[in-house]
């Protein structure tokens, strides 16, 4: 949902002013040389949802760009002194393309202005960063597919940022915004990020109705553990 948002946004900006959409594929390689990587099989592959919030360092077949676009930096610290970590807002500089062979655009590189970070390279304005393309590896199954064996391994290079249109509430933590949608569903510390982040109640809207009961859902196990640890740790040390 999160990506379609985005780039339901994205394609309505360009449509208002001059600048336009570029729609960058991820560049994608088999691992396995008994497939064929054909236009069929590569947009299959584009098309996957592999983003999932749980899907750790997982990057998207497509990510829509253009001049002026605010973005968020996904998952990576590129440069945590200069100001330049995962969760990081930026807007795009410049775009540098090139088209694969089988006829996808795909992003070489993306001029970014971080206007909190205190980067200064030379030849590029104060706060730019280069964001590069970085690589993650995925299985899947080929379409059709139904046994295990026959299992893809792909190599995909994509860039590290997302629209910062329609972001997560971890994503929006610290930030302050005129009018938010949100869904407040996953509850606990999540929904209370999402439901804060407005200036006012009239810039808050919730998605749909939700019971007190799922606002207050537990911790989950896992976190508990750690945090028992952390206690556990700061008593004995």
């Amino acid at each position: 949902v999160r990506e379609q948002l985005n780039l339901a946004k994205a394609r309505a900006n360009c449509g208002q002013g001059s600048q336009d959409l570029i729609v960058c594929a991820a560049n994608d390689k088999l691992k396995d040389n008994s497939f064929t990587l054909e236009n069929a099989l590569r947009e299959y592959l584009l098309q996957l949802e592999v983003t999932a919030p749980s899907s750790s360092g997982s990057l998207p077949g497509f990510i829509p760009l253009y001049v002026g676009m605010p973005v968020i930096l996904r998952s990576r610290n590129l440069s945590t002194e200069l100001g330049i970590a995962n969760g990081s807002q930026g807007v795009v500089h410049t775009i540098y393309t090139d088209v694969c062979a089988n006829g996808f655009t795909y992003c070489t590189c993306a001029l970014v202005h971080f206007p909190l970070s205190r980067v200064q390279i030379p030849g590029l304005p104060k706060g730019v960063y280069p964001i590069m393309p970085i690589s993650w590896t995925f299985t899947t199954l080929p379409p059709g597919a139904v046994d295990a064996m026959t299992k893809l391994k792909v190599s995909r290079e994509q860039l590290p940022i997302q629209p910062a249109f329609a972001v997560t509430g971890h994503s929006a933590q610290g930030k302050t915004l005129p009018n938010v949608i949100v869904n407040l569903h996953e509850g606990g510390f999540g929904a209370y990020v999402a439901a804060s982040r407005a200036k006012s109640r009239l810039g808050l809207c919730i998605m749909r109705p939700v019971t007190i009961e799922q606002l207050n859902k537990p911790l989950p196990y896992d976190l508990m553990q750690e945090m028992k640890r952390l206690d556990e740790l700061e008593h004995n040390t």
